[in-house]
């Protein structure tokens, strides 16, 4: 992840439904949620069924997404109690058995303090038995900024949700909102860390890129609780009036989301099976 470093992509055979993913970074503010709305519209476009859960006591994804979003919250007190842990997420073990066979997705937005409780519950309830079982494929996806928290998140996440999860496949995404990490310089602190502690636990992982949206456009719909697909589906009159700009401006800042989400099918697609892509 140097100037020299290949372009984060993967030559796997894309996964088709059914399919857990599993999104998550012990560092906050990483890309989960963008994450996580991208793949649902994504996934909505190609006409698979998601169920969203979030394991966070921020709501993030289920303003954008709505009351389909499912939140999981144990509690961080009485997580030693066995019951404790395990009620709270039975929703999730039912969804997975659905999706198993109605061929869907479930998609699972991770909070930044709840990656360890819900890797205690995957080891106790020992659901990769049961995905194989089902057929079902797993995915554990961790977005990082170029930031030494995040990296590290990044790294600490992978190690717990790999033992977890060891069927599914491990994908890191280098999100790009702040600056590229082919800027890296080799001999600076976070370069060295990323040669001698990201690298490593990058092995055997898919990489992905996930684009900076220019001009901060998701931000402007984001504040709005509009998900990347509804922003799409407005005319530019009513973008226009729903970010308070005049129409020109709005049907930039619409093209700047069309760009992303192109970018992004093309990125995801090497991971899921995804024929149709963005607007």
């Amino acid at each position: 992840m140097t100037a020299k470093s290949k372009p984060m992509t993967t030559s796997l055979a894309p996964i088709k439904p059914p399919c857990l993913i599993v999104v998550a970074n012990l560092r906050g503010g990483s890309g989960k949620t963008t994450t996580c709305i991208t793949l649902a519209d994504l996934f909505a476009l190609n006409g698979i069924e998601v169920a969203a859960f979030q394991v966070d006591e921020q709501p993030q994804l289920a303003k954008l997404l709505g009351r389909r979003v499912v939140s999981l919250l144990p509690s961080l007190g009485e997580a030693s109690h066995a019951r404790a842990l395990s009620s709270p997420f039975s929703p999730l073990y039912a969804a997975c058995q659905a999706a198993a066979e109605n061929r869907g997705v479930v998609l699972v937005d991770v909070g930044a303090n709840m990656v360890s409780l819900l890797g205690r519950w995957l080891r106790d309830v020992a659901l990769q038995e049961d995905l194989d079982t089902w057929s079902m494929t797993g995915a554990v996806l961790v977005p990082a900024v170029r930031e030494s928290a995040a990296l590290e998140g990044a790294v600490e996440t992978l190690s717990v949700l790999r033992r977890a999860l060891p069927g599914a496949m491990p994908v890191f995404i280098e999100n790009q909102r702040d600056e590229p990490f082919a800027t890296l310089k080799p001999n600076s602190e976070l370069g060295r860390f990323v040669q001698q502690h990201l690298a490593p636990a990058l092995d055997g992982c898919a990489r992905l890129s996930m684009p900076a949206i220019e001009g901060e456009a998701w931000a402007t719909f984001e504040a709005t609780g509009l998900r990347f697909l509804k922003a799409l589906a407005l005319s530019p009159s009513e973008v226009s009036v729903l970010i308070q700009e005049d129409i020109a401006e709005a049907k930039i800042m619409r093209s700047y989301i069309v760009r992303y989400l192109r970018a992004m099918h093309a990125q995801f697609g090497t991971v899921f099976d995804l024929p149709e892509g963005g607007a």
